[in-house]
């Protein structure tokens, strides 16, 4: 029997996606192209005898939680009993027990062998819950600790989403017709998604003229969704700009604009419909809401990227001007009073406390305050610089669409703040961080200790076994030195992964002796000022937008071939010529590459709409103005920029030091480690 990851091209996946449509009943639908996407990410583990699958593992990574969430796991008939679930969460554990905090299962009650399943293998129940299915039936939500510190026991946020009411008529008479809306009442989507409807919807049952009919459907809503609260006026204001992108005079049409307007005043940004005409038209709507219209089966697909999204959204900033500046003392009282966390029960006193306390630390200390374009003070946090490390004892945001973005690109600016100054230790103090901050604090690295946040942020470039030595902070936290206890344990590749992980939480600190893909990618000067080169951005009157410059994630577009691009893996950008930029023909920055992803250029603008640096008339035309055909998106993140750029002349003498060919880099090439350590020193100045 052997075990083995699969993706999208494995001949195997074709007998998965039959053996899981077999079983359906017990596992829950799942759409064809959903096995596809979750192949593509090698998130399918199977066993198998020669060319037969035994059985099967579907999971999902769920990075912004720091786990492994177990959506199907699967057994062929004749294969039952025999011990073969644990074989596949073994494969997965093996796989991911340095990377991940552990690994999370739904699973109804009264699936009594699965449930025994789990709690034999070692997972704990954690929660009770009740399932989306018709009748009154509750799921289990078991967990597996892979034995690092446990992040899970934080409470984390999950979609808000409204449902058309074609689709929940569907799934009040349990109509087949449509498959794709069943895909909805998954119990695997338990913890990802809060379904709502909105408060029109009563409107439009009341319409119908079957009152019996009518009582069933409001009794269905009640028992299975969540109502949509908000004020009224707020639904008002958008409801004359979708009397132009969405026309009709009708009771049906007026209601479908009254639930996408509800959708938007309620901050749900996902409409899910069935209904053609609102696909149609959805495009305008979208560009005027900045919410998601989408079908069942598309929502499904884009369920991790969507995901990310709520926590993450850059393109929210676009064409606002935020301000950041140390707090005066004009401002130092609203301030106080606006961020009180009341919801807490917190008294004034104690926080005026603790924000005079950092201001009359003028040597050592600062609080500022982010300002909006409506002038709108919208975080306030303090800073306080110690021998090594930076403390933040707060860091208040209001709430709205906003926050969450904000937040992460708040914490970015620590940690480049932290760098620069030399500070080996961020250490977040604040106490009452909604779960949402949690999920976004474990994306950047931190980690749980005490009544604390903590990251180490390092620079330069070292071999992991002399961490502890050239960085001696690190040596208190019991956290971190267990974790590098664990590499002599490990295989080759599991200790290049075990590192690449650590290097990644490390940030910007690279590690020398980690063998990962490494590309050199051109990007035009222009396209390197927008995206991450702020030292180019700066040679121009106008610069680089704010906003862009806060930005820790970002897409880069390019044409499909050559189709050679791994990830993870670094980019190395290299800045090609062209006329006014002064940095040109040199390697100006280094990022790493999260994601590649090829597909119709319609589709992937729409993915990746949230980073907003493109506009679609720039796609269309990279795409030779065909919507279909393809291209191909880079997601990177964390770019260093180097003051110092690499000129062509002197990476062509590094890379013919390590025997490869003399290069002018028209397209992405290729590298090893080596050279992108020797690039990478040089460009940081280190002996």
């Amino acid at each position: 029997m052997n075990i083995k990851f699969i993706n999208h091209l494995d001949p195997f996946l074709e007998q998965v996606i039959a053996l899981g449509k077999r079983n359906s009943a017990t596992l829950g639908l799942m759409p064809r192209d959903a096995y596809i996407d979750q192949a593509k990410k090698k998130c399918i583990v199977v066993t198998h005898d020669d060319d037969m699958v035994i059985g099967f593992c579907l999971f999902r990574i769920a990075g912004s939680k720091d786990r492994i969430g177990i959506t199907q796991v699967c057994i062929h008939e004749n294969h039952r009993n025999r011990g073969i679930p644990k074989i596949l969460l073994d494969a997965i554990q093996n796989k991911y027990q340095h990377q991940f905090a552990g690994m999370l299962v739904s699973c109804r009650e009264d699936y009594t062998h699965a449930c025994k399943l789990w709690e034999k293998y070692g997972f704990v129940i954690l929660k009770r819950t009740r399932s989306r299915s018709s009748e009154e039936k509750y799921l289990l939500k078991f967990w597996f600790e892979f034995g690092r510190p446990n992040l899970f026991t934080q409470e984390v946020s999950t979609l808000k989403v409204v449902l058309d009411l074609n689709i929940i008529i569907k799934l009040r008479d349990c109509d087949s017709s449509i498959e794709e809306v069943h895909f909805l009442m998954s119990d695997w989507l338990i913890d990802e998604v809060d379904f709502f409807y909105a408060k029109e919807t009563l409107n439009e049952i009341h319409r119908d003229q079957d009152h019996k009919r009518t009582d069933l459907t409001r009794q269905y809503l009640s028992n299975n969704f969540k109502s949509l609260t908000c004020n009224p006026k707020e639904i008002q204001k958008y409801l004359p700009k979708l009397e132009t992108l969405h026309p009709g005079e009708s009771a049906n049409y007026i209601s479908d604009r009254k639930q996408i307007a509800e959708c938007k005043a309620c901050e749900a940004e996902y409409f899910i419909t069935i209904d053609s005409e609102i696909l149609t038209r959805r495009e305008a709507i979208q560009d005027y809401l900045n919410i998601r219209i989408l079908r069942p089966s598309e929502f499904i697909l884009e369920l991790d990227e969507l995901k990310n999204k709520q926590l993450y959204e850059p393109a929210r900033l676009q064409g606002a001007r935020y301000t950041i500046q140390k707090i005066n003392s004009s401002q130092l009282a609203s301030c106080i009073d606006i961020f009180l966390n009341k919801s807490h029960q917190e008294k004034k006193a104690e926080f005026q406390q603790v924000v005079f306390n950092t201001v009359s630390d003028s040597q050592n200390s600062c609080v500022k305050v982010i300002i909006s374009p409506e002038n709108e003070k919208i975080c306030i946090f303090g800073i306080k610089y110690q021998i090594e490390s930076i403390e933040v004892p707060f860091v208040r945001l209001k709430e709205n669409v906003l926050r969450n973005t904000l937040f992460n690109q708040i914490l970015t600016e620590f940690i480049r703040d932290a760098v620069n100054n030399q500070k080996s230790i961020i250490d977040i103090q604040e106490k009452s961080l909604p779960s949402d901050f949690i999920s976004i604090l474990i994306r950047n690295g931190f980690f749980k200790l005490q009544n604390s946040w903590c990251k180490i942020a390092l620079s330069g470039i070292c071999h992991s076994d002399e961490l502890l030595d050239r960085y001696s902070p690190l040596g208190q936290y019991q956290h971190f030195t267990e974790t590098l206890g664990m590499v002599s344990s490990l295989n080759k590749n599991e200790k290049n992964e075990f590192l690449f992980d650590i290097e990644r939480k490390l940030w910007p600190l690279k590690l020398s002796n980690i063998e990962r893909p490494v590309f050199i990618v051109p990007i035009k000067p222009y396209w390197a000022s927008q995206l991450f080169d702020s030292i180019s951005a700066n040679s121009f009157i106008f610069g680089a937008p704010p906003e862009l410059s806060w930005s820790r994630e970002n897409v880069y577009y390019r044409s499909v071939k050559p189709n050679l691009e791994k990830y993870p893996g670094l980019i190395l950008w290299y800045a090609s010529e062209q006329k006014d930029f002064p940095r040109k023909k040199a390697i100006v920055a280094c990022s790493y590459l999260n994601n590649v992803e090829i597909g119709e250029a319609k589709r992937l603008f729409t993915v990746f709409k949230r980073y907003g640096v493109y506009k679609w008339k720039e796609i269309f035309k990279l795409a030779g103005e065909n919507s279909r055909n393809p291209i191909k998106a880079l997601q990177f993140s964390d770019t260093e920029v180097f003051e110092k750029p690499i000129k062509l002349k002197r990476v062509q003498e590094i890379m013919l030091s390590e025997n490869f060919k003399k290069n002018t880099f028209t397209s992405p090439v290729k590298v090893n480690s080596t050279i992108f350590n020797k690039i990478y020193k040089e460009a940081k100045q280190i002996k």
